[in-house]
């Protein structure tokens, strides 16, 4: 690609900002009165500043955004005031658009010809509010969960889903974002154990594409028996939703197996709720592989045998940790654990800003391509936390065509360390960091 590709990414990125604001039922809550004055803080102004924002505070982001831009400085009232009048759908709106816009041009890396995406979920604690249903009586902190489609090769977020973390719709979310996103024909989606769901494997089953799932052994009953070593087996399960005498006889003998249906009454089922008709032949290739600690992981997946043998599935699965490192760098490197809102809709806002801002730096920085030294001792790397702050900071600027952008990225390089591992700690969740408590 050329170098010229993050100027590219900022003028899409600010067409579609002036998209959003051409339309005033998209961009305001009330269209007729709401961004209708000039003022310090425009529509266009806001969202641009909200896109770019640090983890300073208020104060402090106004002055160096503002004095950047060379425009006179408002306060943190007058932005609260216009955050007030943004429409809830204006940054998600956002986020589709550039998504849209950019996609088919930047996103076009692939395995073996497959497009390659992760589910998974990370949870963002906001400030404390006992009355929202975020809220968490036992650990006494309010938590959003935001599940996320992951374009692992691309490094881009195709999709994301935010609930609140007590409902645990991890799966509900993987199957809505599913079905109403259009992907490549030949796509492959990968979950942990999370997502080890009948009904969604099927859903993705009928949308003609492939799955890669990690399971536990007692998703699927006939494993219980198998020996603790490697395999590459089918296994036919016939499900049914119904507990009729013969469907008894048939789960006593172990021919059928039980799923909970949709319920009569309509209520939403949490865990597992087969969408699909009853009974159902389901055909599963269930691969067990070990790993270099002497574990072993089951994984049940769609494809080809042939093509995929167990090393390849081991490869692919393998990629998936892709999405986890995505969760630190949008946390810690793009800012998102700096929330500068308490109230709930700003804080969607500013997760919106801060997935669409991941996304812009990640397209510019898979663009520019790392000469290797022939003569080098190791091969190297951009060094993506120092990246994304070069792009931001001269995104920041609306003059700043962010020519020689790319020579500022090849300026931070590090050594690629293949194999490199840590054990994994068991976390604690992040506090909300409070508004006091930022650098001044």
């Amino acid at each position: 690609m050329e170098n010229n590709v993050p100027s590219e990414l900022k003028h899409i990125l600010l067409n579609n900002i002036r998209a959003i604001c051409s339309n005033p039922y998209l961009l305001a809550k009330n269209p007729d009165k709401d961004f209708t004055r000039n003022r310090k803080i425009s529509g266009s102004t806001l969202i641009h500043y909200l896109l770019s924002q640090h983890g300073n505070s208020l104060n402090t982001e106004l002055r160096d955004y503002f004095s950047i831009n060379e425009r006179d400085i408002p306060t943190k009232q007058a932005l609260i005031h216009q955050k007030h009048k943004l429409n809830e759908e204006a940054l998600p709106s956002l986020f589709y658009m550039f998504n849209r816009d950019t996609e088919q041009m930047y996103d076009s890396r692939t395995y073996e010809g497959y497009h390659l995406y992760a589910f998974d979920g990370t949870t963002l604690t906001i400030a404390t509010n006992p009355d929202s249903e975020t809220y968490l009586p036992k650990q006494n902190y309010n938590q959003l969960l935001i599940t996320a489609c992951y374009d692992l090769l691309n490094c881009t977020y195709k999709d994301l889903d935010i609930r609140a973390r007590a409902k645990q719709y991890e799966v509900q979310s993987a199957i809505y974002m599913l079905n109403r996103n259009s992907f490549p024909e030949k796509s492959i989606f990968m979950g942990d154990r999370l997502y080890g769901s009948l009904n969604l494997l099927e859903h993705i089953k009928r949308a003609g594409k492939h799955f890669l799932i990690r399971v536990k052994d007692r998703f699927i009953k006939e494993l219980h028996n198998l020996p603790m070593e490697e395999f590459d087996i089918d296994i036919q399960k016939e499900l049914r939703t119904s507990q009729t005498n013969k469907d008894k006889e048939l789960y006593r003998q172990g021919k059928a197996t039980y799923i909970s249906g949709k319920s009569n009454k309509g209520k939403s089922k949490v865990y597992e709720n087969w969408d699909f008709e009853s009974p159902y032949i389901m055909n599963l290739r269930v691969v067990r592989v070990k790993l270099e600690e002497g574990c072993y992981e089951t994984i049940v997946t769609n494809l080809d045998r042939f093509t995929f043998t167990p090393e390849k599935i081991k490869e692919l699965y393998h990629l998936r940790w892709g999405i986890e490192t995505s969760f630190r760098d949008l946390k810690y490197n793009i800012g998102l654990l700096h929330l500068h809102a308490k109230t709930e809709e700003f804080v969607y806002q500013e997760i919106f800003a801060s997935f669409v801002m991941f996304n812009a730096c990640q397209r510019a920085i898979c663009s520019t391509i790392v000469k290797q030294n022939p003569n080098g001792k190791h091969e190297v790397s951009l060094n993506i936390t120092q990246a994304i702050s070069v792009f931001r900071n001269r995104f920041r600027k609306l003059n700043d065509n962010l020519e020689g952008i790319t020579e500022q990225f090849l300026c931070y390089l590090e050594i690629v360390r293949p194999g490199r591992k840590d054990k994994r700690k068991q976390m604690k969740p992040k506090e909300f960091v409070g508004f006091i408590y930022r650098v001044a």
